[in-house]
């Protein structure tokens, strides 16, 4: 999953780095949405607390007074047993991030 935006006459791609396996969430920016893309690392995204944290999606339209961007990320417990016992644990998770 891949989130492309335009702000202030940059051009943003948000995701996982490493696709599935990746760990981290990054952003790439471009002066122009064909490029060239330079890519930042800006939050890790995997830890040992045994959730896998996966599509990442920025959400450009949310006007934050921070001025940050609001992303967001699903989540999902490797044990699937735990979504019987805990099912809050299967939820979207929401942060917000400083663009590079």
């Amino acid at each position: 999953m891949l989130s492309v935006f335009e702000r202030e006459g940059a051009w943003y791609a948000v995701s996982k780095e490493g696709d599935f396996h990746g760990t981290s969430m990054a952003v790439w920016k471009a002066p122009e949405v064909t490029g060239p893309w330079t890519k930042h690392l800006v939050r890790p995204l995997e830890t040992s607390d045994g959730i896998r944290r996966y599509t990442p999606l920025a959400h450009p339209d949310f006007a934050l007074p921070s001025g940050r961007l609001l992303v967001s990320w699903s989540e999902s417990p490797t044990d699937s047993g735990l979504y019987y016992t805990n099912p809050e644990m299967y939820r979207p998770q929401f942060d917000e991030i400083t663009l590079p």
